[in-house]
């Protein structure tokens, strides 16, 4: 049997079902008046229940079509988290090779820092190394004035 004529049959039985009422009031008007109301009752409620499924047909292809759209946009929402990863990733990636830069630059001022400190060590040392000879000249030339003030006192009194 076709669809269409499986739906008239069963909107028949449903409607012979549902109007016993009508089955008693056919009889008395008379059996083919009624066989054709009966029929253009059946003819409407087919024509409606076809109404019906055409309308659910068209909103599973309006459903189905959203389910495709909807995929179609987790698709791309997900290749943009991916991207976002990727974005993340290059910058982390870029962030800790400035870090690994940045370290190596600051070892590098530690050590010309400590260089620098040592240098400063040396000529601390060699500022106090030369006034300790500066005080030592001084010592002796004190002394070369005396003995010189000696020698001529001596001189002097030998005269």
């Amino acid at each position: 049997m076709k669809k269409s004529k499986k739906i008239i049959l069963t909107v028949a039985i449903v409607v012979v079902g549902l109007s016993g009422g009508a089955i008693g009031f056919a009889a008395g008007l008379g059996f083919f008046d009624n066989a054709s109301i009966v029929q253009n009752n059946i003819d409407k409620l087919a024509q409606i229940a076809k109404g019906h499924k055409d309308k659910a047909d068209q909103l599973q292809k309006e459903l189905d079509q959203n389910k495709g759209k909807q995929d179609q946009l987790q698709g791309q929402i997900d290749q943009l988290k991916d991207q976002l990863a990727q974005k993340d990733q290059e910058k982390q990636a870029a962030l800790d090779a400035k870090q690994k830069e940045l370290d190596a630059k600051q070892a590098e001022l530690d050590k010309k820092q400590q260089e620098a400190d040592q240098l400063r060590q040396q000529i601390d040392q060699l500022k106090q190394e030369a006034q300790t000879k500066d005080q030592k000249i001084a010592q002796y030339e004190q002394e070369m004035q005396r003995l010189a003030n000696y020698s001529n006192q001596k001189v002097t009194e030998v005269k």
